[in-house]
């Protein structure tokens, strides 16, 4: 896989990093648990699962409008959550790190629910 220049081919062979690569089918699968991200009560730690987590960032997305608005190719948005998965936790730094970068966007999200 490959995202702007960074090649993915040494993870690629990785059966432990393939298995938390989202893919569109499973980005697209909508859960109870995305009830959650209208409500100041999501708390990203909460969950375990990297596959949810990347899932979240692609509702959040879609939940704005971001994807239609900015035309973004699902395959795209995909390899971008998997790269910054990858990137963001590449240091094993304990707070800045793939869970604060999805904590950061809901701040967002819920920012511009109230148009602040």
């Amino acid at each position: 896989m490959k995202f702007r220049g960074y090649n993915t081919k040494k993870l690629d062979s990785s059966p432990e990093i393939l298995e938390k690569f989202i893919t569109p089918d499973l980005m697209t699968l909508k859960k109870e648990k995305d009830d959650t991200l209208d409500s100041f009560a999501f708390n990203i730690l909460d969950e375990s699962n990297p596959l949810e987590k990347q899932r979240f960032v692609w509702s959040m997305f879609e939940k704005n409008g971001f994807m239609e608005e900015f035309m973004i190719p699902i395959n795209t948005l995909c390899d971008f959550i998997n790269i910054m998965m990858i990137k963001y936790n590449k240091r094993s730094n304990p707070f800045h790190n793939f869970d604060h970068g999805i904590s950061g966007n809901f701040s967002f999200n819920k920012r511009t629910d109230y148009n602040l």
